[in-house]
């Protein structure tokens, strides 16, 4: 859900910018498509492989990898752990929602915090996005998966119309996008009175920001 994350810092390559946040997005618009290293190994790219696919392709394999990377940090796994217990509990709650959240959370605010250190960064994210053409990546991901979709390009044109990512830097607009994200793998939403746990939640991955990029910093 940190798509600025992974791409921020390759927005002179569109295609790559488009790679680096396939696997999200395919979270999103179709969760029986995923694109494994098994998957990016079987494409085998090749040196007639055109340019602009080439780097969705790189684009991805870089995702994987920052993910291996972020997701097993100390600074992912200590902030992570941070934002979940300030997750309100429900009468009725389980406590995996409560995990889901404060995973999420901490990533969709870590995109903000960027945005936040970097001013004009997801405006220069949502040009690079649009710069590819939708179809080009729905062919390349259907090339690549075991599966394939129909959904994809349609998200693309929508995904840089609606530019959500904007949302994540008010507490309120980062409500309503976690309580979308809830809506979709049916999990209950949130109440307004989550806001005052999503501002202090803000405050903690600002002042990590710097440890959760580190996995993820270009060399």
């Amino acid at each position: 859900m940190n798509c600025l994350a992974h791409a921020f810092q390759y927005l002179h390559d569109p295609h790559f910018v488009v790679g680096a946040c396939l696997p999200d997005w395919l979270g999103a618009v179709d969760r029986k498509v995923r694109i494994r290293q098994s998957d990016l190994e079987r494409f085998q790219p090749t040196s007639n492989l055109e340019p602009d696919v080439h780097s969705i392709v790189k684009g991805v394999a870089q995702h994987l990898h920052d993910d291996a990377l972020f997701h097993n940090s100390n600074s992912f796994l200590t902030t992570s752990s941070q934002v979940t217990k300030l997750i309100p509990v429900g009468d009725d709650e389980t406590g995996h929602r409560r995990a889901f959240v404060g995973h999420v959370l901490t990533e969709m605010l870590l995109d903000a915090s960027i945005e936040e250190e970097l001013p004009g960064t997801m405006e220069r994210y949502y040009q690079a996005v649009a710069a590819v053409s939708p179809d080009l990546i729905e062919h390349t991901v259907n090339n690549i998966a075991r599966r394939t979709t129909d959904r994809l390009a349609r998200f693309v044109n929508w995904y840089v119309a609606e530019r959500y990512l904007l949302e994540y830097l008010t507490d309120e607009g980062m409500l309503r996008r976690l309580n979308g994200l809830l809506g979709r793998v049916k999990l209950r939403p949130f109440p307004m009175t989550t806001i005052s746990a999503i501002r202090e939640s803000r405050q903690i991955v600002s002042a990590n920001r710097e440890g959760l990029l580190h996995p993820i910093k270009v060399s």
